[in-house]
């Protein structure tokens, strides 16, 4: 049995060899096409040249590491998120994702524009809110670690080496989460003494969002919170979220 597996095996293996060497020698699988999509702030060449995308046409498509290319771009600081498509034969699509402004973080001394993946995108000298969502951070040592990388001479500073990085990575798919619920609503987020977030919604009851909570888990309680929103509700101090399976009602003392 296993020498007629074999016996059938080895010349279906060689027939593919030949393909693919005759297909190779005619161009047919080789990179002809690279479509990137979904550029708005970045350019063309920009994403070209930092996946190195311009040197991939004429080469083999199924040689092609998308892992390697995709790994490139998401370390740009203005890209959320790349996916990678081979179209047979000879095509290569690139959908960008880029990071969105998402948040304005209030410190004492500065006014940073924050994206859904917790990079400081600049400083807002307007000091206007344009539809993001305002976030105060209240805890003394996250105040000092966000400050720490701001001077004069280096007003802006892309990411932190300590545990701010996580406190705007967070941050920024929260608010992410928080807009797809309530569009159009005047929002806000505070990162209280305890490092625990707070959704403020106006006229609405507040919600605690917990400091080390899933954000799959957080983002299905936000659903319920916006049907509890939508039925008006009275008498309530705030929602607490940090329970795994349940919102907790906290009603306001008399």
């Amino acid at each position: 049995m296993l020498r007629k597996f074999f016996t059938y095996l080895v010349p279906l293996v060689l027939l593919v060899l030949i393909v693919l060497e005759a297909s190779d020698l005619l161009g047919v699988f080789r990179v002809k096409e690279v479509d990137v999509r979904g550029l708005d702030l970045l350019s063309r060449s920009d994403v070209l040249v930092r996946g190195g995308l311009d040197e991939l046409v004429g080469r083999k498509l199924y040689a092609v590491k998308t892992g390697v290319i995709i790994e490139k771009l998401e370390a740009h600081p203005r890209i959320y998120a790349v996916e990678i498509s081979k179209g047979w034969p000879s095509k290569l699509t690139v959908e960008i994702d880029e990071e969105r402004e998402t948040l304005k973080l209030i410190l004492p001394e500065y006014r940073l524009i924050v994206s859904q993946g917790g990079i400081v995108l600049g400083e807002d000298r307007e000091d206007t809110v344009r539809g993001l969502i305002p976030v105060k951070v209240e805890n003394p040592e996250l105040v000092r670690e966000l400050e720490e990388g701001i001077s004069p001479q280096r007003p802006l500073r892309v990411d932190y080496d300590n545990s701010a990085t996580l406190l705007l990575q967070n941050l920024g798919r929260c608010a992410q989460d928080i807009n797809q619920f309530f569009p159009g609503e005047k929002l806000s987020i505070k990162v209280d003494a305890r490092r625990e977030f707070w959704l403020l919604i106006d006229g609405f009851p507040k919600a605690l969002l917990g400091r080390h909570e899933s954000y799959a888990m957080i983002f299905k309680k936000l659903e319920k919170l916006r049907k509890m929103s939508e039925e008006g509700m009275v008498g309530i101090d705030h929602f607490d979220l940090r329970q795994k399976n349940q919102v907790r009602i906290r009603l306001a003392r008399p």
